[in-house]
């Protein structure tokens, strides 16, 4: 599991993949909501949100993306269970954190979620110090600006999909697995119960006989 993930990572990274990278990692988030739900609400607290213990998980959801474009302790958090969850072996054969991992997995999620923050902050930047030579046209600075936060919001909304996507996968695999634990329960009482019957009645003939 850490392998996979740590090697999608480094190639996607290496050829400046964005998409795919930004992908794995948001299903690795996925993952740790589901599988990992105490630690994963521990990081939004340490990021100092406020989250309930039963919150749902698209309340959860809609909790990280809101934040991260503004959250850096939000993003760093979850930097680090994604790579806690998928440690590396080292040299010594002892499992740990990589640290590249965490610095690559912080890098994507900030430029994904902050992809057009710096933008949008250059924008207005701009429209002010024009504003006071009179040599800005300002209309156009506005437009520039509101596009800038609709694509923020449309890299949100994208995200916001693919780990409900993704959670929703989760869910259903263990509602799957759990089916097929019951079942297994089940067949192995109904053996369990027709060798004991069995042998009740064995003994039963066997002493029957013996008296005769």
């Amino acid at each position: 599991m850490g392998d996979d993930f740590n090697s999608d990572l480094a190639r996607y990274v290496k050829s400046r993949d964005n998409d795919n990278a930004t992908r794995v990692i948001l299903n690795e988030l996925a993952k740790a909501l589901v599988k990992d739900r105490e630690n994963f609400i521990e990081v939004m607290r340490s990021a100092d949100l406020s989250v309930l213990n039963d919150a749902t998980d698209i309340q959860l959801i809609n909790g990280f993306i809101v934040n991260a474009p503004s959250n850096k302790k939000l993003l760093l958090g979850a930097s680090y269970l994604i790579n806690h969850r998928n440690q590396t072996t080292g040299i010594d054969g002892d499992s740990e954190v990589s640290d590249y991992g965490v610095k690559a997995t912080y890098k994507e999620l900030d430029d994904y979620f902050n992809c057009c923050g710096e933008q949008h902050s250059n924008v207005v930047a701009t429209m002010v110090a024009g504003a006071l030579k009179g040599g800005v046209d300002l209309a156009n600075k506005i437009t520039d600006r509101k596009n800038a936060s609709s694509n923020a919001l449309a890299q949100q909304t994208t995200a916001r999909k693919e780990m409900m996507q993704n959670v929703i996968a989760q869910r259903q695999k263990e509602a799957e697995n759990k089916t097929k634990e019951v079942g297994k329960t089940k067949r192995t009482l109904l053996i369990v119960g027709g060798v004991s019957l069995a042998l009740i009645i064995g003994v039963g003939i066997y002493f029957a006989l013996k008296k005769k």
